[in-house]
């Protein structure tokens, strides 16, 4: 799975610190919540959308959350930790107890099917391939 386009604007996060993910597309369809990605997508394909974003971040961003599941702290890329807040989100949904934390234990970084380039601005992007 990759991201061919990411959108963003600063919208919200000179308001609460924090970016965050208001509306996917998928299938043609805009997704504006989680609740609207459940009723569109089969679980196989959230599933898959969702750890394909998590295996997209760096490992140096995490979301830190609070006990009702919302956003107590990001650390590190402000987008990532956003993309990693809605993965986990609706892999919970779907029953996940580990969330995005789960799909990087099965995905590690040291993983030798796992291979990834940090963003350079000469290349203006990231990779991660995934075996």
């Amino acid at each position: 799975g990759s991201a061919t386009t990411i959108c963003s604007d600063k919208t919200g996060t000179l308001t609460t610190g924090k970016m965050s993910v208001v509306g996917m597309m998928g299938g043609g369809e805009v997704l504006r919540n989680t609740a609207k990605a459940s009723e569109f997508l089969t679980r196989q394909v959230r599933q898959l959308w969702a750890e394909a974003m998590v295996v997209n971040t760096s490992f140096k961003s995490d979301v830190e959350l609070d006990a009702s599941g919302g956003i107590k702290k990001y650390a590190g890329n402000d987008t990532e930790c956003a993309l990693l807040f809605i993965s986990d989100r609706m892999l919970v949904a779907d029953g996940s107890k580990d969330g995005y934390r789960g799909v990087r234990a099965k995905h590690p970084i040291d993983d030798p099917k796992r291979s990834t380039i940090s963003f350079s601005s000469d290349r203006k992007r990231m990779s991660t391939m995934v075996a």
